[in-house]
C-alpha cells in the first residue's frame, strides 16, 4: 500500500469495501483510512460480525468477504450449513 500524495493505491488483486479500521485487520486485509481492502478477489456481500468468522470468511465492519468463489441468494442461517454453505447473517452463499 502506498500514499500518491492524493490517493492510496492497493496492490492487488484486492476488493475495496465499506469497513471500520477496528474490523479491518489481519492477514490480507488492509485498513486505507477510508475503505476496508480484502487481498484476492473475494465476494463481498451484506452480514453480520457474528456469522462472518471462520474458514475462507472475513469481515470489514459492514460487509462478509467469502475468498471462494461463491454464488449469494436469501436463505436462514438453519439452511444453510455444511459443506460449501456459508452463512453471511444476511445471505447464504454457495459453491
Amino acid at each position: 500500500m502506498y500514499w500518491t500524495g492524493s490517493k492510496c493505491c492497493v496492490d492487488g488483486p484486492v476488493e475495496c469495501v465499506d469497513g471500520t479500521s477496528l474490523s479491518c485487520y489481519g492477514t490480507g486485509m488492509m485498513w486505507t483510512g477510508a475503505k476496508c481492502c480484502v487481498s484476492g478477489n473475494p465476494t463481498c456481500v451484506d452480514g453480520t460480525s457474528l456469522s462472518c468468522y471462520g474458514s475462507h470468511m472475513k469481515w470489514t465492519g459492514a460487509e462478509c468477504c467469502i475468498d471462494v468463489a461463491v454464488q449469494c441468494v436469501p436463505g436462514t442461517s438453519t439452511s444453510c450449513y455444511g459443506t460449501g454453505k456459508y452463512w453471511t447473517g444476511a445471505l447464504c452463499c454457495l459453491t
